[in-house]
């Protein structure tokens, strides 16, 4: 047989047997691609649970919106609220002003020389006048009947301790008729030396020790200021002695009636 016959039925035979080998190598790589489709595939439970979680994350993420737009709508009211109340608040204060601005200005200065203008006149005509307490009310309805009356019984309580009426005077019983008890008693004298001298003649009485009616007293008259800082006094004493301070007096320092510790071994106060 001719070699190349030979050669050529050698590499025919071969050819026929590699076949199979390629039909083996064809099913293997088959086989590989569907073990990747495989795993690559997922379940129908795997799904559901992620449709879940997002559910969940999203339900999250609104009730955190929610909280957050609701503190907003109640800081907004709040804000509401107070603008309200600061708009009042202003309208108010533009009314005070435009009150203040309608009246006169009046400064600081004048206000003081107005009331020291006025307690210099008070006090020249309180100079004048004599206060008497203690002194019973006549019953009479006639008005003359009851001043005669008042200068009857004053005279009667002056003339045990040696002192004599002024000469040509005016009285007249302060407060309210209706009072429930005795209604003190104003002397106008026609100078301020026979006030003056009233006055002195009953405070050396008592000093002397004379034998004066329970309840009688003669002070001189006393101006509005001095009637506000008095009861002022009075008041302050008042409390301190609630508090449980001892031996406390009301004592004229300067001029001002003023609380303070009483020096004398009596507890007698100072002079009204």
């Amino acid at each position: 047989m001719n070699p190349t016959t030979k050669s050529n039925i050698s590499s025919k035979s071969s050819s026929l047997g590699s076949g199979p080998v390629l039909r083996s190598v064809s099913n293997s790589s088959t086989s590989t691609s569907m073990s990747k489709r495989t795993n690559n595939t997922y379940s129908n439970d795997d799904l559901m649970k992620a449709i879940l979680d997002m559910q969940n994350s999203q339900s999250v993420q609104f009730q955190e919106f929610h909280v957050c737009l609701t503190s907003l709508k109640n800081e907004i009211s709040e804000l509401k609220n107070e603008n309200m109340a600061l708009c009042h608040e202003s309208s108010e204060l533009s009314a005070r002003v435009a009150q203040l601005e309608s009246k006169p200005a009046v400064t600081s200065d004048s206000v003081v020389s107005s009331k020291l203008l006025r307690e210099i006149s008070e006090r020249n005509s309180a100079d004048y006048n004599v206060i008497i307490y203690g002194l019973p009310e006549s019953n009479s309805s006639s008005i003359n009947q009851r001043i005669s009356d008042d200068c009857a019984e004053l005279s009667s309580a002056l003339s045990p301790i040696q002192i004599d009426l002024p000469i040509d005077f005016k009285l007249v019983r302060l407060g309210n008729n209706k009072a429930r008890k005795p209604r003190p008693i104003k002397i106008i004298c026609k100078s301020k030396e026979n006030a003056a001298q009233l006055i002195s003649e009953f405070r050396q009485a008592v000093r002397s020790g004379s034998c004066i009616r329970d309840g009688l007293r003669i002070i001189r008259d006393k101006t509005s200021l001095e009637r506000e800082l008095l009861r002022t006094a009075h008041i302050e004493l008042e409390n301190r002695n609630k508090s449980g301070e001892p031996n406390l007096v009301i004592s004229y320092v300067k001029g001002v009636p003023t609380v303070t510790k009483s020096h004398s071994k009596n507890g007698a106060t100072g002079r009204d």
